[in-house]
């Protein structure tokens, strides 16, 4: 590899443009489904908790700090934009694949008796995209919010 001349300067990344209200809500519906198949895949045979409990916690995570940055970006929007962003995220996400849906509530119920922090981050994948609106966010975990610095 040759070394860089003086001369060169090193490439610029370009400003990208904000996402328009309804590329916010289909990136939610995007994550969210994609999270879902993730899920389904580490759930769907019922493996013991402890085979599983750090990679559905990992796969949580990365989809929360995917949803905060969305969040972060809806949070810029004007009252009629960030509606415009709720209404194309619920439209996306009432088209959830149901078979996963399925194997997140049959993992749920699985779980339940066994390891029941677990069954809850399970059950919590269903309504995970709480994560971009952070007034609900706020309200039905304050924690998470603190934790992810939303004021």
């Amino acid at each position: 590899m040759k070394p860089k001349k003086d001369s060169q300067k090193p490439e610029s990344k370009k400003p990208t443009k904000p996402l328009s209200p309804s590329e916010i809500g289909t990136s939610i519906g995007q994550i969210y489904y994609e999270s879902m198949a993730s899920l389904t895949k580490l759930v769907k045979n019922l493996p013991p908790p402890n085979e599983i409990k750090q990679r559905v916690l990992d796969l949580k995570e990365a989809t929360v700090q995917r949803l905060v940055v969305l969040g972060r970006e809806r949070e810029k929007l004007n009252p009629t934009d960030r509606q415009a962003v709720d209404t194309t995220t619920r439209i996306r996400a009432n088209m959830i694949n149901t078979n996963d849906f399925n194997v997140m509530q049959a993992a749920n119920a699985h779980y339940m008796s066994q390891d029941l922090d677990f069954a809850n981050t399970v059950s919590s994948f269903n309504i995970i995209t709480q994560y971009a609106f952070f007034e609900l966010l706020k309200k039905q975990l304050p924690a998470e919010a603190a934790r992810l610095q939303i004021a």
